[in-house]
């Protein structure tokens, strides 16, 4: 159903100093496998690991390089031993082309209102139910399109569409060339992991990200987008809304996340790119009917995906909650509150809401949705009955088969690291 009521919910948070330290879930501290572009941190956790920076050379080669060398980042790899030689090495692995381009070397733009291309599912992977839109969202998806058409017609920016398999990047050239990778790399790890519905992904109408370089990009953007969605009738909660906008650096409306990259470093956008891409996943797959926890738990877990630590956070414009004081591991704050008994439930966790969770919440999502990912299938069907509008604690006991109680305890070994 068409929304009558737009609201100004998230503002995504990097929560400070990113630990190095390898973690592939809440159940373990041994290292993973990192995927996605190599970045400053990771190169420091395998000179940690003992690795020659032969090794590390090949890591760069095969996954790519996730930051810019300007002569602060170039101070740092010279800080921990890359010889001039290297670094030129990385500079030329940096102006290798690393998206689609059209005469002119800048990346294609295409229409974002086209219908979804279709993909087969992985090769081997369990098929389950394919998501088919109602008439009621299948128009939703199309003005959403729409509008998205007029946005960039009329921000006066360098702003065009990319579309990707399932979510569409709005970005100026230099930006989409730096970010496509990332965003068909986070799409092509949840197909890997998942069945359907999941594995499918959702519909690119609907599952878009701007990236806006500048103040400049991001005010003019938010300007046409208020302007745009008002005059299609719809309303915001704020009673100011471009005011409420313009006093953050990033903002979420159903369907559209955009954030200003102004200040930024690379590591700070890339994740709020892999956050954005899971909990919008998760957001259109249930139809808005998945709990908050499940929302910012995915996101935290293809957060995950691409890094070593869960770090992204949701704030709502209207309150205010220093989610960044607490600069702790999230396994371990995971792994402290079952040590004070909490959660005392899975259901209580079921009930966080972003207007109200603090940080310890946050890491406390994120570990169930680990938990419970870390059966896929039956994950994908747990989606699948919550778009039906099932409640997440019934359809949870429905398919993974546990009574509330000995959920906690399978949680609670999960956490520890025992199977």
């Amino acid at each position: 159903m068409l929304r009558t009521a737009l609201l100004i919910l998230l503002t995504l948070i990097g929560l400070g100093y990113l630990m190095p330290t390898s973690m592939a879930t809440a159940a373990e501290d041994a290292p993973a496998a990192a995927t996605g572009p190599v970045t400053i941190e990771d190169i420091r956790a395998l000179r940690r690991e003992r690795s020659n920076f032969k090794q590390i050379m090949d890591h760069i080669e095969q996954r790519g390089l996730g930051f810019v060398i300007d002569d602060a980042t170039e101070r740092k790899l010279r800080s921990i031993g890359f010889t001039l030689k290297m670094v030129a090495q990385l500079k030329g692995m940096q102006a290798a082309p690393q998206a689609p381009a059209v005469a002119g070397g800048e990346p294609a733009a295409a229409d974002p209102g086209a219908p979804p291309a279709k993909h087969d599912p992985p090769a081997g992977k369990p098929v389950g139910v394919r998501r088919v839109l109602d008439a009621a969202t299948e128009q939703e998806y199309a003005s959403t399109a729409e509008r998205l058409k007029r946005l960039v017609a009329e921000s006066n920016t360098a702003v065009t569409a990319h579309p990707t398999p399932h979510m569409t990047l709005f970005a100026n050239p230099r930006v989409a060339a730096r970010a496509l990778p990332d965003l068909v790399q986070v799409q092509k790890l949840i197909a890997e992991r998942f069945p359907d519905p999941i594995a499918g992904g959702v519909d690119p109408r609907g599952a878009n990200i701007a990236l806006l370089e500048s103040r400049y990009e991001y005010e003019n953007w938010m300007k046409a987008l208020v302007k745009i969605h008002q005059a299609a009738g719809l309303k915001f909660q704020s009673q100011d809304p471009l005011k409420a906008m313009l006093s953050t650096d990033s903002v979420f409306v159903p369907g559209l996340f955009s954030v200003c990259l102004q200040g930024m470093d690379a590591e700070a956008i890339r994740r709020r790119l892999a956050f954005s891409v899971g909990y919008q996943y998760m957001e259109q797959l249930t139809n808005n009917k998945g709990p908050d926890a499940l929302r910012t738990g995915f996101g935290n877990l293809t957060e995950v995906m691409m890094f070593r630590e869960p770090t992204m956070t949701v704030l709502s414009g209207y309150t205010d909650r220093r989610l960044g004081a607490n600069r702790a591991r999230w396994v371990d704050l995971v792994r402290q509150r079952f040590g004070e008994r909490r959660p005392v439930s899975v259901t209580d966790t079921l009930h966080f809401t972003t207007g109200a969770m603090t940080l310890d919440h946050y890491a406390e999502a994120w570990s169930l949705a680990e938990f419970l990912a870390s059966e896929p299938r039956n994950f994908s069907e747990l989606v699948v009955e919550l778009e039906k509008g099932t409640d997440a604690a019934t359809a949870i006991e429905k398919i993974y088969g546990l009574k509330e109680e000995a959920l906690l305890k399978r949680w609670t070994m999960f956490v520890q690291g025992k199977r």
